[in-house]
């Protein structure tokens, strides 16, 4: 089982942050967009047992279908989705919120994941490591965007 993890601290309460977390188009803002996703069904809003179906390339010319379901929710703490049906013989995706202190929080995203049998594991790890980090700086820089906006202090 590999592990990343990805934190992203921030000069915004946690309040602030999770509401990021709960638009109704929050999937589609992370999708990168040399990823070419594309989003079929995201339960919204958040909530235990909620699901999101992404259509994803695969091959040239093949699309696959990756379902996930939010398998734990704490509202304004931490959700986490797991993988029902798609390319990975394991994914769990925790996302964190945590408040450093009434002005300061912390996003942390911890994904356990393994690959199936077939995708030659000891060879693509490193290249699977390189594709989220791209992917969750990418976010990241989405996620900080939102959040550092001038009118947050009204809707925080």
């Amino acid at each position: 089982m590999q592990e990343s993890v990805f934190q992203l601290t921030l000069p915004v309460p946690a309040e602030r942050l999770w509401a990021f977390h709960e638009q109704e188009d929050v999937v589609e803002q992370l999708s990168p967009p040399w990823e070419n996703l594309r989003i079929l069904r995201h339960t919204h809003p958040l909530r235990l047992g909620g699901e999101t179906l992404i259509s994803m390339p695969f091959l040239p010319f093949v699309r696959i279908c990756w379902l996930a379901r939010f398998v734990d929710f704490v509202p304004g703490q931490r959700f986490t989705d797991e993988q029902i049906e798609g390319p990975m013989a394991f994914w769990q995706h925790h996302h964190i919120v945590t408040a450093i202190d009434e002005k300061n929080s912390m996003l942390e995203d911890r994904i356990q994941w393994r690959m199936k049998w077939w995708q030659l594991p000891p060879l693509m790890h490193g290249t699977i490591q390189r594709k989220l980090a791209k992917v969750f700086a990418y976010r990241h820089e989405v996620t900080k965007a939102w959040c550092l906006q001038g009118d947050h202090q009204a809707s925080a």
